[in-house]
């Protein structure tokens, strides 16, 4: 028998092919998505993956820019009429 250590070629081998054997017999699931299409990532402009890299990202956060605009001025016609005198 050989000598399998950690960090070696012969032990990487070992454990890629125990990871692909792995992979192959356990199916993804729906919820296995949740990273690519609805976890947003701070270093991509809190965009999902999927939005950013797939599809146009500078109209998403043009529309998210604006979402957030008519939301602070809801909030602020809101205080403006629930005012104690």
């Amino acid at each position: 028998m050989t000598d399998v250590r950690a960090h070696y070629p012969q032990s990487n081998g070992l454990d890629e092919r125990a990871q692909l054997t792995f992979r192959e017999d356990m199916p993804l699931e729906a919820s296995d998505s949740y990273y690519h299409e609805r976890r947003p990532h701070s270093a991509l402009l809190y965009l999902c993956p999927r939005e950013f890299y797939r599809g146009d990202p500078a109209a998403t956060l043009a529309a998210h820019a604006y979402a957030c605009r008519a939301a602070a001025a809801a909030r602020q016609a809101y205080w403006e009429t629930h005012r104690q005198p």
